[in-house]
């Protein structure tokens, strides 16, 4: 390294301005490499694809073909609304002369309204009041508690509100929203135009794409059944998702009396009854194109113009699926990063991400007392920044929600080395400026590569994760901070060598603070050992609460439409994240049962997961088709003889196509897999569950297993049994279940997730350790360093896990990272106090020489690390704005642990083993009391020390020959 700095060219130009002209020649390349970067946050594809859950649901869609759905309502619908035939009329375009569709949107592949299942239902000989009944849930909204009052509360209405909002709070502790009865005649229970029938709608987007559109009687022509006479409507958040509070809330309002006024009077009742009617609000399920989903920003601009068109208000649309929420992740991610809607003049809504590096930099200003210095140390972080972020498209890469905190993470990591060095610099400085460059080098070069290199072992640990956007994390993170430890060894000191700042004076490096902090902790260093231990033992008791968290929408803060959102349709219509149940009967079990009898099986089991809460409706082919009651074994010859024909017209029908919309409901498996067996007979019920609730999904999947356990047991039959996979299958005589779709998706991430968060830490930590064990050849005193890096980690994550902060995809990197850079403290003071000893100190002394070196420079970069990450926090993003400040806490608590338990163990275990090494079995034990005093010992440290002159203190070392 000194040889680069010093060598020239035969022009006479020093190498050093050829290491900065390469530098800047590289900074139009980075530029234009980022012009192509793009965004990819695809949920679906973190999981790696040899997943068992993966595998069923890669089987699950190679039968039945899973489309982008978008759940699209608004506020005030319901199923005599004519604005969603309108709109309905916009998205399919007009029938032209020859019967085709004209017009129409390119971005929406099909559309699928309420009025098109019922309309194919009532075909089926199904009643529209059970029609309706049946999308409950799914399409359509049960709708409000609406109550109509008697003649006496009707002339006290407000009295009769208040009343009501106090009880209800009081009673059952929910806040009622009350406003009176819409003035619609027939709400909810008519529709207005003809419909076409589409493939039935599911909330992951499944349909038949074979079914031909074709008009469908509307029933429109039907009578209208009015809306019974109502007073108020009653709402409150998430009343349809605990039918005993809804049914407790009914019985409120029944007994509900003003008092009289007397007080020896009854009270006067005030309700005349109390109902709700399903029907409002409705939704359509929009299937997105090719082209949509790959513009999904301009499908929806597309669509929310139609909607104004058609009479809907753009602030009354609410919409929600797996397309609307990765295209919101997309959105939000670039608004972390650079907000065009925002005004330039808050930095911290144009971009979160530039705030954090701008006041990262004025602090690195604020803290080295020099601009010219602070310009440099700025000048190579930002540089490093470029260059690692432009990797990423350069490589082929996308940018995600994990990656998005790149940029900011590699800032603030070269800011914190390059004031080490700037520090090392301003020490040698103050002693001779022309040779300061080479002695700051000199003294830094072996500490900082280790610390670059454990940092980059620590993130590239992350590769060993199974999801993608961590190990996508973790490759370039590395390179970065590779890229990073390259600028800081040879890029800074070339700037410092052309451009050098100014010398501080001695009196500028005063470092009596530290000096006594040091001195105070070797005196007391086993009270702070012992101390340090027993609070990380207390605070690491949490993580007997840890628990990860993968649910998307979690990651979108409450104020975001986003969440807004999904909130809507999850409290007035239905839940949005889809389960899938598949029932497989093999043919054995297809002529043990006849086909409606397995019909009736799966009712059986729908019937059941509808009670199931957080469900909130459900649907497959049984809706579909018409209830023909079985006789059982006792009925007339006849009447079985009648069922038996039904049940084969039926079935044929079915199979043969000529019931729309069956393909997506039910297939028979052409090829055998591991899963099913040739000519198996496949029904889907698919279900919509909510995601914005705390429910555990886990427990949700094994109670939809006990159901279809229980009511699959009545099968039998022995032929053509396919082996079971495992837990993710239970088997049965004749037949067999899986529970899939993106739930189990869910479950597979959460796993991978914690699987990821150990196995990058502990590989993290077993690399680092052997480094350090390499460093101080001694493997004690490796593992005894790490302690004070490890342990104050574990606490930060027992003390989020004992306030129930669940751990998400992005803090799950944020581990290994703090290893990875606290570790540099630790090696920069043990390279100090390894020093001091071989200068002849104390091990008070070297403690107090490490400390008074190394202690502004690990509190300087501590500062500007974590401060710069907390600008992260006011993002949007929950997902960057944890790891902002759970970044910034580890940061700090491992800053904190290294000032002082280190030092305590640098006086004790750590520091002997260490000592016994420099000086060799031949050395004495150098006594730990001072045999000057402390101000002597201070004022003597406080002297600019350059480390490659040793200075001898001949006073404090006895030697003795060896025996």
């Amino acid at each position: 390294m000194l040889q680069f700095l010093e060598k020239k060219d035969r022009w006479g130009n020093a190498l050093a301005v050829w290491a900065v002209v390469g530098m800047v020649f590289l900074i139009p390349i980075c530029l234009w490499s980022l012009v192509s970067m793009k965004m990819e946050n695809e949920v679906h594809d973190w999981i790696p694809k040899d997943n068992p859950d993966y595998k069923v649901v890669s089987w699950y869609r190679s039968h039945f073909p899973l489309d982008e759905v978008v759940l699209f309502t608004w506020e005030g619908s319901s199923l005599d609304d004519p604005r969603a035939e309108r709109l309905v009329g916009k998205i399919r375009g007009t029938v032209d002369a020859n019967g085709k569709l004209r017009g129409g949107s390119k971005f929406i592949e099909r559309v699928c309204s309420p009025h098109d299942l019922i309309a194919r239902m009532q075909k089926n000989k199904i009643s529209r009041s059970d029609a309706i009944e049946r999308l409950d849930g799914v399409l359509i909204g049960p709708g409000p508690v609406r109550v109509r009052l008697n003649e006496f509360g009707k002339a006290r209405r407000e009295k009769v509100v208040d009343l009501l909002r106090r009880s209800a709070r009081e009673a059952l502790a929910i806040d009622l929203e009350i406003a009176p009865a819409e003035s619609v005649a027939a709400e909810g229970l008519m529709a207005t135009a003809p419909v076409a029938t589409d493939p039935p709608a599911t909330s992951d987007g499944s349909a038949d794409a074979s079914t031909e559109t074709s008009g469908g009687e509307s029933p429109a022509g039907e009578s209208v059944t009015p809306l019974p006479h109502h007073d108020l409507i009653v709402t409150w958040r998430g009343m349809h998702w605990d039918a005993a509070k809804m049914a407790a809330l009914k019985a409120l309002v029944g007994q509900l009396r003003l008092p009289a006024s007397r007080p020896d009077e009854p009270g006067h009742a005030v309700v005349e009854d109390c109902f709700h009617v399903a029907g409002t609000p409705i939704a359509l399920a929009i299937y997105l194109s090719e082209a949509g989903n790959a513009d999904r920003n301009e499908a929806f601009r597309w669509l929310t113009a139609a909607a104004e068109k058609s009479g809907i208000a753009p602030n009354t649309i609410h919409m929600g699926g797996s397309a609307v929420i990765g295209s919101a992740l997309n959105r939000e991610v670039m608004k972390s990063v650079w907000d065009k809607a925002a005004p330039a003049s808050q930095i911290h809504r144009r971009s979160i991400i530039l705030l954090s590096g701008l006041v990262g930099g004025i602090l690195a200003l604020w803290l080295l007392k020099s601009f010219k210095l602070a310009g440099m140390v700025l000048g190579v972080s930002y540089y490093t920044t470029l260059v690692s972020t432009a990797l990423v498209p350069m490589t082929g890469g996308t940018m995600n929600m994990v990656l998005v905190v790149l940029p900011t993470l590699i800032l603030v990591t070269t800011l914190s080395a390059a004031i080490h060095i700037a520090n090392y610099w301003q020490h040698a400085a103050a002693a001779d400026l022309k040779t300061a460059v080479a002695e700051a080098v000199k003294t830094a070069f072996v500490p900082c590569l280790w610390a670059g290199l454990t940092s980059a072992i620590g993130q590239a640990s992350l590769l060993t994760s199974s999801l993608a956007p961590i190990r996508d994390f973790g490759l370039y993170s590395a390179i970065g901070t590779l890229i990073s430890l390259a600028v800081i060894l040879y890029g800074l000191p070339a700037l410092l060598q052309i451009w050098p700042a100014r010398a501080p004076r001695a009196e500028e490096l005063n470092n009596a603070f530290w000096n006594g902090l040091a001195t105070w902790i070797v005196r007391h260093h086993r009270m702070v050992t012992v101390i340090s231990l027993l609070v990380s033992t207390v605070c690491i008791g949490g993580l007997a609460w840890f628990k990860t968290e993968t649910k998307v929408i979690r990651y979108f803060a409450d104020s975001t439409q986003t969440v807004k959102d999904y909130g809507f349709i999850e409290d007035h219509m239905a839940g949005i994240i889809p389960v899938d149940v598949i029932v497989r009967f093999d043919r054995e079990s297809q002529q043990e049962l006849k086909f409606l009898q397995r019909r009736d099986l799966i009712r059986q089991i729908q019937t059941e997961m509808e009670k199931l809460s957080d469900i909130s409706g459900s649907l497959s082919l049984v809706d579909f088709l018409s209830d023909l009651a079985d006789p059982g074994d006792q009925a007339h010859t006849r009447e079985r003889a009648r069922y038996s024909a039904s049940s084969r017209v039926i079935e044929d029908r079915v199979k043969s196509g000529d019931q729309p919309g069956a393909k997506s409901l039910l297939v028979i498996a052409d090829d055998a897999t591991e899963f099913n067996a040739e000519g198996d007979e496949l029904w889907r019920i698919t279900a919509q569950v909510a995601i914005m609730s705390r429910r555990n999904y886990q427990e949700l999947r094994s109670e939809l297993d006990e159901i279809c356990s229980s009511v699959l047991r009545k099968t039998a039959g022995t032929a053509e049994k396919v082996v079971p996979a495992g837990a993710l299958r239970s088997y049965h005589p004749g037949a067999s279940h899986f529970v899939t779709g993106e739930i189990p998706l869910f479950l597979a991430t959460q796993h991978e997730l914690l699987s990821s968060f150990v196995t990058s830490f502990l590989g993290a930590f077993a690399s680092i350790a052997i480094v350090v064990m390499l460093v101080l050849r001694n493997p004690i005193a490796g593992f005894l360093a790490m302690v004070p890096n490890v342990l104050p980690i574990a606490a930060v994550f027992g003390v989020i896990s004992w306030c129930g902060v669940q751990v998400d995809i992005g803090s799950t990197v944020t581990a290994s990272i703090a290893l990875g850079i606290t570790i540099d403290g630790t090696l920069h003071l043990i390279t100090w106090f390894r020093l001091g000893i071989q200068e002849g100190k104390s091990r008070a002394e070297a403690v107090s020489l490490a400390m008074g070196h190394c202690g502004p420079a690990m509190w300087q970069t501590t500062l500007v690390v974590s401060i710069g990450l907390l600008m992260l926090y006011p993002s949007d993003l929950i997902l960057i704005s944890r790891f902002g400040w759970l970044m910034t806490a580890l940061l700090a608590a491992a800053s904190i642990s290294d000032l002082i338990l280190t030092p305590a163990l640098l006086a004790g275990p750590l520091g002997y083993i260490i000592e016994l090494a420099a000086r060799g079995p031949a050395v004495a034990v150098v006594s730990e009391k001072p045999e000057v005093t402390a101000n002597e010992q201070r004022e003597r440290l406080d002297e600019p020390t350059v480390p490659a002159k040793p200075h001898l203190v001949r006073k404090v070392v006895r030697i003795r020959r060896a025996d």
